[in-house]
């Protein structure tokens, strides 16, 4: 994979290694929307480590954008677990 950025300004970039996350349900039932969660539960078992990590980090991303982070409630808002 690679990634290149082309902006007038500085930009950030948020990366996750694909890797299993043994707590993933845990933190989704905190920090994920109700939407999410349930695309979540209903995605095949194979594919539920890689969304995950796709709606982690793409929630962080745009907390970050606001300056802020996790803290700034991350369920009060749905991101696409889809690959667009």
């Amino acid at each position: 994979h690679m990634l290149l950025a082309v902006a007038a300004r500085p930009v950030g970039v948020d990366l996750e290694a694909r890797r299993p996350v043994p707590d993933a349900g845990l933190i989704a039932a905190r920090m994920f929307s109700a939407r999410e969660r349930s695309e979540l539960a209903a995605a095949p078992e194979a594919l539920r480590d890689e969304l995950f990590l796709r709606c982690w980090t793409r929630k962080e991303a745009f907390v970050k954008t606001l300056g802020g982070g996790v803290w700034m409630g991350l369920a009060g808002f749905d991101v696409s677990l889809g690959e667009d």
